[in-house]
């Protein structure tokens, strides 16, 4: 893919993470204060076990174990495999590299389109070098890109999509989902890494909407059981992979 005629600044603003590293925080994303304290007043049994949730960033401010330890699976998505509303340790990445007995590896990343979750995979395969790639592909109707801040660091954003609709004309969502999963194929290709991708929500965990205690703690993510379920479906196909 010829990343090496790539400066290697832009590279590593590809890999970035949005949050800090060796950091942690008690929200994040749509799972606010604001919100929690919202949801509190309605459902305030369920939400108690909540209370003492953390998110917990590596050394390069992921939500994820210390990139020092050897890869097996590396993880990435959308928010849904970050797992926001939730503990590390209940979202379906997690439970594989348990049930698998390895480190648990992601760069998932909350608010991704697939452009920039597919530039975080293009970063960090060559470096982490894992054996199977699994990718959980966002919503097709977000196209991200990178955005200067004033504390002069590149962040991603999808936000400011609704503000310029021709970007999410059918013609520009389809183009950008089909050149990132090409170039996903590409980069797991040359790097002889097995890839497996996958849409989060399905026939089997549709219903799973419909219910608050099966939801996390924002309300707007799946919550232990769904992800548990999620996990089960994947499982085996990623365990005969290895």
């Amino acid at each position: 893919m010829m990343l090496d005629q790539i400066d290697k600044s832009i590279l590593e603003y590809w890999g970035k993470s949005i949050f800090p590293s060796n950091s942690s925080l008690s929200f994040c994303g749509t799972d606010s204060e604001t919100l929690f304290k919202k949801n509190s007043k309605f459902f305030s049994q369920y939400m108690e076990k909540f209370k003492d949730l953390k998110y917990i960033f590596n050394e390069y401010g992921y939500r994820s174990d210390n990139f020092s330890k050897p890869c097996e699976i590396l993880f990435n998505g959308c928010s849904h495999t970050m797992g926001i509303g939730l503990p590390q340790e209940n979202t379906y990445g997690h439970i594989i590299s348990k049930k698998l007995s390895i480190p648990y590896h992601s760069i998932a990343m909350s608010g991704s389109d697939i452009s920039l979750s597919v530039a975080r995979s293009l970063y960090w395969i060559p470096k982490l070098k894992p054996k199977i790639h699994v990718f959980q592909k966002p919503n097709i109707n977000r196209i991200g890109y990178f955005t200067k801040e004033k504390n002069d660091h590149f962040i991603t954003s999808v936000c400011d999509n609704w503000n310029n609709p021709s970007l999410l004309y059918n013609v520009n969502l389809y183009w950008n989902y089909y050149s990132s999963i090409k170039t996903l194929e590409d980069i797991c290709k040359e790097y002889n890494v097995k890839l497996y991708c996958f849409n989060f929500t399905s026939k089997e965990t549709d219903h799973f909407w419909n219910k608050n205690r099966y939801l996390a703690r924002d309300l707007l993510h799946f919550g232990y059981e769904p992800n548990k379920v999620i996990a089960d479906i994947h499982m085996k196909n990623i365990e005969n992979l290895l």
